[in-house]
């Protein structure tokens, strides 16, 4: 590692400032820190994980398209230079590390400079810390992170970011954390300048520490409208009607007309425009704007729109335009289970007619977790449940042939409440190819411990160039890796399906999960039972098997009354009782002897419980099972 001693711009080691806000520049920029009551507010958002890094390396720049415009010091850029030795540059490659004793602004390259902790930083190898940058589309920013980057020759440890705001064209510096401290020198620079090095302003090192964060704003334009997207979503519903929604807002100095227009392109060919008039729109204020309606194709299609405000004497073309992808496709963040009517073999062969009742949903990947976005119509996913178990059945049309690693990952949160439970009860299902058969395994989360999984049955084959999964699990207790629900509850879930050849991604549901929240519930789509109401439990395969205990409610949430139903394998006495969260018994619905099969109670809460969670338990012959169920109003 070298010290190349070549004049850059900037530290603010020399003449350090101990003011919490500076400026203007010579251009006008000001800043201003979170310390300020009128300053930025502290906040993190970790793109480890979501964002992209261009890899381990020492001294090095890499050139990164920019989602959308920026404006920076009067000149709009769509690229940026994101360099490893902790600055970025929209004008040049330079990756060379900050020399010692040198102020901000300076006329020597690389210019056009954000400096967040511009030094020697040694990114090298992956444990030496990690580049990202993400655009984060809902907040319209673009992030750039060093994580837990190291100075060559030492071992603290630096986690800070850089962060574009494309709406107001400002710019954020972000500090996170520093190990064992925030320790500075005089070849550390913390600033911004202009194109020409000519304007720009330095930020005091003494002033960094945890949860810190700068913001530079640059002077308003007398005449500014910006844009932002509302509609579409990332989807649309094939062959429907989309309407697409633009809000502008009037970041200038006096009230501005002009006209708003939407572009929408299909393989570059635009295949419908229309233009909305805003008419005396105030400083500071802003308007919903909705364009007539345009018809998505077949599933599978992508789009580009383009809303933009189009006001002739604009000051600021930067934030005049947005773009937004979508796609057609059936998009559904909730599956409906029917009732189990005709037998299902779990053989790995979805058999024609074998699943005539089921909701079949396409869970491709459709927005490419890992880079590469499969079509519409890769993976499919059905589901069915009877008053003993779960079924579900995944086709992948996308894999002619199985090979070992081909793996179906289902993750279920029992009762859907969007949290893993305290006793190891629920967690993760891998089925996958091994070979030469297949194999399952359950892990419980959060606390990873791997349980049985006796009483699944599970099977997975090929068949016409698809590769299918089946799979059976059990409602009620008895093991962990039973689902603890039943008839008529709610569960959420979460699947995806990796070739084992290329490791790629195929199934992915829901889709608009992000990949590291594929242990967090509370973004799992609902997988909702099918109640029994109606419907004869005589039905051939319907029938529970004698000598199972088992316990569930439906329906759950209910707003008024729910059905609490159990099976009890012997006569014996029973208790069957309410619970508040305290564990308090508020209600006893069962209280004697009964029978062996199946039985229920009603619980109706009109006019005494609040709204919120409770718990049903039933003990009988020194065993007990407990459920949890959601009461709203």
């Amino acid at each position: 590692m070298r010290m190349v001693l070549l004049i850059l711009f900037a530290c603010a080691a020399i003449h350090p400032l101990q003011a919490a806000q500076g400026g203007p520049d010579a251009f006008g920029y000001r800043w201003i820190d979170s310390d300020e009551p009128a300053g930025p507010v502290y906040s993190w958002t970790e793109i480890r994980g979501l964002g992209t890094s261009p890899g381990a390396a020492d001294d090095k720049s890499w050139l990164v398209a920019l989602p959308q415009s920026f404006r920076f010091y009067g000149q709009i850029y769509d690229s940026v230079y994101i360099c490893t030795n902790g600055f970025a540059s929209f004008t040049s490659p330079d990756s060379t590390p900050l020399c010692p004793d040198i102020t901000l602004p300076n006329p020597v390259p690389p210019n056009a400079a954000l400096a967040p902790f511009w030094n020697d930083m040694d990114l090298g190898a992956a444990e030496k810390g990690q580049l990202y940058f993400y655009n984060d589309a809902s907040s319209r920013r673009f992030i750039m992170e060093w994580d837990s980057a190291i100075r060559w020759g030492g071992s603290n440890r630096y986690s800070f970011q850089l962060v574009l705001c494309y709406d107001d064209s400002s710019v954020a510096f972000n500090y996170r954390t520093a190990g064992p401290g925030w320790q500075t020198d005089n070849n550390t620079g913390i600033g911004i300048e202009d194109q020409a090095g000519g304007a720009g302003l330095q930020i005091s090192q003494s002033l960094l520490k945890d949860n810190y964060a700068v913001k530079f704003c640059n002077p308003p334009d007398s005449h500014d409208v910006r844009a932002a997207a509302e509609q579409p979503d990332w989807y649309v519903e094939p062959g429907s009607p989309a309407a697409c929604r633009l809000r502008a807002t009037n970041a200038g100095l006096f009230e501005e007309s002009f006209p708003v227009q939407c572009f929408v392109y299909h393989n570059a060919a635009l295949i419908f425009s229309d233009t909305v008039a805003v008419n005396a729109l105030a400083p500071g204020g802003s308007v919903s704007l909705t364009f007539d309606p345009w018809t998505a194709g077949t599933s599978g299609e992508q789009y580009v729109v383009k809303l933009c405000c189009a006001m002739d004497n604009d000051g600021n073309r930067a934030n005049d335009t947005v773009s937004a992808v979508t796609v057609s496709f059936p998009y559904r963040n909730k599956l409906n289970c029917p009732w189990r009517t005709s037998p299902i073999a779990i053989d790995g062969v979805l058999s024609n007619g074998e699943w005539p009742d089921t909701v079949k949903i396409d869970v491709t990947d459709i927005l490419g977790r890992n880079l590469q976005t499969p079509p519409a119509g890769s993976a499919f996913l059905y589901a069915v449940n009877d008053s003993s178990a779960l079924y579900l059945a995944v086709d992948v049309p996308w894999d002619a042939s199985l090979e070992s690693g081909d793996a179906l990952y289902l993750f279920v949160d029992d009762d859907g409440d969007g949290a893993w439970a305290g006793d190891n009860s629920e967690g993760r299902y891998i089925l996958q190819w091994s070979g030469a058969a297949d194999s399952l395994t359950f892990t419980t989360l959060p606390a990873v411990i791997n349980s049985g999984t006796s009483g699944i049955a599970r099977a997975v084959g090929i068949a016409s160039g698809h590769a299918q999964y089946e799979m059976s699990i059990p409602f009620g207790g008895g093991t962990g890796s039973d689902i603890r629900n039943g008839p008529g509850g709610i569960a959420k879930i979460h699947l995806s399906w990796q070739d084992g050849a290329d490791k790629n991604i195929y199934a992915w549901w829901p889709q608009d999960m992000e990949l590291p929240q594929d242990e967090d519930p509370a973004h799992y789509g609902r997988l909702v039972l099918a109640d029994a109401s109606g419907v004869a439990e005589q039905l051939q395969g319907t029938v529970l098997s004698p000598g199972i205990f088992r316990l569930w409610n439906s329906p759950n949430p209910f707003a008024v009354q729910t059905r609490i139903s159990y099976q009890l394998p012997a006569s014996g006495q029973v208790e069957l009782g309410i619970y508040n969260v305290a564990g308090q018994l508020v209600k006893t619905l069962i209280a004697g002897f009964q029978p062996p099969g199946k039985h229920s109670a009603t619980w109706n809460s009109a006019g005494v419980f609040a709204a919120g969670v409770y718990f049903y338990r039933l003990k009988f012959n020194g065993r007990e099972q407990i459920g949890k169920m959601l009461l709203i109003k």
